[in-house]
């Protein structure tokens, strides 16, 4: 692409790559919005540049990356920088910036969860303690915020003690259905709430104190479509067009792109970019306009022309905002939610609680932030939170669109949110549900990302990929000669009265691969390298389940590493560091 080479400062390794995406919303000829990319040997993106109606100039993030594909630094359009370093494990330890001040700092348990987060130069401390199965269970920014969490044998949150500074702690309690839907919220002091639902998913009534919230739904060809709420006398009516997408809440409409995205809100008008994330907000006469970065988290908000605004990430966890010559510090509960932000003293400028499904249930403090209920953007023009692929009404709980993903969620309403279990889990991106004290697949998607770089890491994923089966991978310790785990579950049935084993039918029905990222570490090798052996028997038993399910019982006499099987995914491995080491030499090189 013309320019490309010129915006990025230096060589473009693009072929077969993508290298400039449009998004043009209107009739003529020019695009709204435009990204260009530039990229490094081993093809991790080194800039990004953007292009946004309105907003003069063309906005660059840039990034640099360790061997193993991590970003090591970040520079934002102003020239400020955010520079990141890894441990022995390849976890996040320390963000910074250029002048050596530390943003946050962590360590991590043994399981690789955060252990402990310290915000900013010794601001405040967070330590974060969890059950045997790695559910968080406290979390203590000492003298700021405190969640306690109890469990039961399911992953529901029963209970929630929390506190903020020196006030008093807080205790609320959940019930719930056979379903796990959450049915009862009680609070210290006399606050409760209760919820009904359909056999669909849906919220049918929400009960607080004497006032009572009624649901109602359009009949037997759209069940799903809620119709109207009605509580103390006011109705509010809602309306959709033939995807099912609401267009009408209230007194305002909703206009949507091709592919779903809300567009406007009432007066409210959104643009989106390529990746489908919102890269302007008009609102009357203010308009705020979106740098995102590869990744898609805000980097920097500019009101008009003016930067207003830059943040930090940790991964995609939001930890700090700066603003002129003011930095607010995010602390965040189990969701993601913001519950504390603390200045560059440490003293509170805002505290956040919340009702189960995101309504702000207090707040207090002279500070605010539009980064609210597990993180996403609160609009105030129109009381919804943008979840990206959707907008998500927390006063009723529900989606305003149906879920794009529904078909891998039957039973459940596609308005509904988090299965309706708001505290055990949350939604990224509004397709997605995901429990939310699970930080595994985040990690895991950094060594996919560095395996798929080689041809034989790349062919393995794929494989395992585009299965239909489904396959969980965790971070756990293991026995003391194992560096990883691949538990496959094999359906067998036998046809007719036959009693011959080979004549039995084998299916995969998926598998759990479990990875001691811990030990890899200790011994100085790649955790990619154990994956890829994983994958192979994966892959194996993908290609050819019943042979792969009659020489698991035939190998299983032999010696474990002078078994086929074994050897097969020991020379996947080999191959595939092989490969590495050669990316790395030909990247040394230049």
């Amino acid at each position: 692409v013309a320019g490309n080479e010129a915006a990025s400062g230096g060589p473009n390794y693009a072929q077969g790559r993508l290298t400039t995406a449009q998004e043009n919303t209107d009739a003529d000829a020019a695009a709204e919005v435009v990204h260009r990319y530039a990229y490094d040997h081993l093809g991790n993106v080194r800039v990004k540049q953007v292009e946004i109606e309105g907003l003069t100039g063309a906005k660059t993030a840039a990034y640099t990356h360790d061997l193993a594909g991590r970003v090591t630094r970040l520079v934002y359009p102003d020239g400020a920088q955010a520079r990141y370093a890894y441990d022995g494990a390849g976890r996040l330890s320390r963000v910074g910036d250029a002048n050596g001040n530390t943003l946050a700092a962590y360590t991590h348990t043994a399981a690789g969860n955060i252990e402990t987060h310290v915000a900013g130069e010794d601001i405040v401390t967070g330590t974060y303690t969890y059950n045997p199965r790695e559910w968080v269970t406290d979390l203590n920014y000492a003298g700021t915020f405190r969640s306690k969490l109890t469990y039961d044998l399911a992953g529901n949150v029963t209970r929630q003690e929390y506190s903020h500074g020196s006030a008093a702690s807080k205790t609320a309690d959940y019930a719930y259905d056979d379903l796990y839907r959450i049915t009862g919220f009680d609070l210290t002091g006399g606050t409760s709430r209760d919820y009904a639902y359909d056999r669909s998913g849906n919220l049918t009534s929400v009960v607080t104190g004497s006032s009572r919230l009624n649901y109602n739904y359009s009949g037997t060809s759209t069940p799903n479509r809620l119709d109207s709420t009605a509580v103390a006398g006011a109705t509010t009516t809602y309306a959709y067009n033939q995807n099912g997408w609401m267009t009408a809440r209230g007194a305002n409409t909703l206009t949507y792109d091709y592919r779903g995205l809300t567009t406007g809100y009432g007066s409210a008008r959104y643009l989106m970019d390529p990746d489908r994330r919102r890269v302007k907000k008009t609102v009357g006469t203010a308009i705020t306009y979106y740098l995102r970065g590869q990744g898609g988290n805000v980097l920097a908000e500019y009101s008009g022309q003016n930067l207003s605004a830059k943040y930090v990430y940790a991964g995609s966890r939001r930890i700090a905002r700066f603003a002129g010559d003011s930095a607010s510090y995010y602390l965040a509960d189990h969701l993601g939610s913001t519950r504390s932000l603390v200045d560059g003293e440490g003293a509170v400028t805002a505290a956040y609680d919340y009702w189960p499904y995101g309504k702000v249930l207090a707040s207090s403090g002279t500070g605010t932030t539009h980064f609210r209920f597990t993180g996403h953007e609160r609009d105030a023009e129109s009381s919804l939170d943008y979840m990206l692929a959707r907008s998500y009404a927390y006063d009723v709980g529900r989606f305003l669109r149906p879920d794009p993903m529904q078909d891998e969620y039957p039973g459940i309403s596609p308005y509904a949110y988090a299965n309706n279990n708001p505290l055990k889990y949350v939604d990224p991106d509004g397709r997605e549900i995901v429990f939310a004290s699970k930080e595994d697949e985040k990690r895991f998607e950094v060594y996919f990302a560095n395996l798929r770089k080689t041809e034989t890491g790349r062919e393995l994923y794929n494989t395992v990929q585009n299965a239909t089966e489904k396959f969980e991978f965790t971070f756990d310790p293991l026995s003391s000669n194992q560096l990883g785990l691949a538990e496959i579950a094999f359906d067998v049935s036998l046809p007719g009265a036959t009693v011959n084993a080979l004549d039995a039918r084998v299916s995969a029905q998926g598998s759990a691969v479990t990875i001691d990222e811990s030990r890899i570490s200790e011994l100085g090798e790649m955790v990619e390298g154990t994956i890829v052996h994983e994958l192979r028997h994966l892959s194996d038993a993908l290609k050819n389940t019943r042979s792969y399910y009659v020489n698991s019982f035939l190998e299983a006499h032999m010696d474990h590493d002078d078994r086929p099987q074994e050897i097969r995914a020991n020379e996947s491995k080999y191959r595939f560091l092989k490969e590495w080491r050669e990316l790395q030499e030909e990247r040394n090189r230049r």
